[in-house]
């Protein structure tokens, strides 16, 4: 445990080089950074005990039900408008735990007997769908209401309702998936992907953490999509 401590306080002395910069340059800076590394220190302990507990659980119900309730949390705080929470709950939560589950049948592994690697693989699934998710309906919203005469123009001259929405939902899926898309496009010839030297490092063979890796990054654009058009369903169901 002493030890433990002394590597986090050793780890944190980095911060001494971007605060003394910062506090030279410019103070706002520095105050943005002193916040955000509280915020991400407080969720880093939660998460710590919360993973500590699921891992050391022989009870694999309690566990999905552990993982369930921290999506929804999770969610809940990053959805910063109130209008967004239950699309994006509804389109987010189920979507990521059904393809987690898909993801490791794939893998060969059993997701309930196996919670080491389900909890890393619903992290990164529920990770990108929230984000795409999130992007996604807030440019589609935006899109309906500014370009509202559009929809009406689509079904005046003759278009169902799923034809003049679909304009809408394609530029939304544009704008959420287009950075997934760009860092896929970049992998392996701008930078190396984390995950692949998380696992590598982990003492995983190469080979299968390279197909650990892509079929997680499958299984996010896949978990984005479904988010996506979910997400928008619902949010036209509570329009009407």
């Amino acid at each position: 445990m002493i030890s433990i401590i002394f590597q986090l306080l050793a780890g944190l002395m980095l911060l001494a080089i971007p605060l003394t910069v910062f506090y030279k340059n410019d103070r706002r800076l520095l105050y943005r950074l002193l916040t955000t590394t509280g915020c991400w220190a407080i969720a880093m302990l939660v998460l710590v005990v919360v993973f500590n507990f699921v891992f050391q659980s022989a009870v694999w119900w309690l566990d999905v039900l552990l993982l369930l309730l921290l999506e929804v949390i999770v969610t809940i705080v990053c959805c910063r408008k109130k209008w967004l929470v239950v699309p994006i709950l509804i389109g987010v939560v189920p979507v990521t735990f059904i393809v987690g589950l898909l993801v490791m049948v794939i893998m060969g592994q059993n997701p309930f007997g196996n919670i080491w690697f389900w909890v890393p693989v619903m992290a990164l699934l529920h990770g990108e769908a929230l984000r795409a998710s999130m992007s996604g309906l807030l440019t589609y919203a935006f899109n309906r209401k500014v370009h509202a005469s559009m929809f009406e123009y689509l079904q005046g001259n003759g278009a169902t309702q799923t034809e003049a929405l679909r304009p809408f939902l394609v530029r939304a899926m544009s704008k959420a998936l287009n950075p997934l898309l760009t860092k896929m496009r970049d992998t392996g010839l701008v930078a190396v992907p984390a995950m692949l030297c998380v696992l590598m490092l982990s003492g995983m063979p190469p080979i299968q953490a390279g197909i650990f890796a892509v079929a997680a990054t499958i299984g996010m654009v896949c978990c984005s999509v479904l988010s996506i058009l979910l997400s928008v369903m619902v949010y036209e169901w509570f329009r009407r």
